[in-house]
């Protein structure tokens, strides 16, 4: 399990969310969010950081509700304009920046999945 990925899961549960999984989504519950590590990049000067890009879906029975959730940690994850560091326990500091704002992943009878894509710079 990517180190990463569980310490932005232990941070989105202090910010009060709940049913996060890592690196999968189970049939059930129904209202869950994913956290996903789609690709990690270690630049060439060998400085000891790298680039991860980390994939958020939120599924819930409300597809309004699902895109809301899936913008405010898409937000809680970006560092702005200033590149604050983001307050995850964490190797060393990191810094998020957006790549890909909510989109509908998938909606079936009963339930609809946003995704968005943050792209995150620290220590590997």
């Amino acid at each position: 399990m990517d180190k990463t990925l569980t310490a932005i899961s232990t941070y989105l549960a202090t910010q009060g969310y709940t049913n996060i999984c890592v690196d999968y989504i189970p049939d059930t519950p129904d209202e869950i969010i994913g956290l996903f590590c789609w690709d990690h990049k270690a630049p060439e000067m060998g400085d000891g950081t790298g680039m991860r890009y980390i994939q958020v879906r939120v599924r819930r029975y409300d597809p309004t509700a699902a895109l809301s959730v899936c913008k405010a940690i898409t937000a809680l994850l970006d560092s702005g304009q200033t590149e604050r560091v983001l307050p995850i326990t964490y190797t060393g500091k990191a810094i998020g920046r957006t790549r890909r704002l909510p989109i509908v992943m998938d909606r079936n009878g009963t339930t609809t999945t946003y995704y968005s894509e943050i792209a995150l710079w620290g220590a590997n």
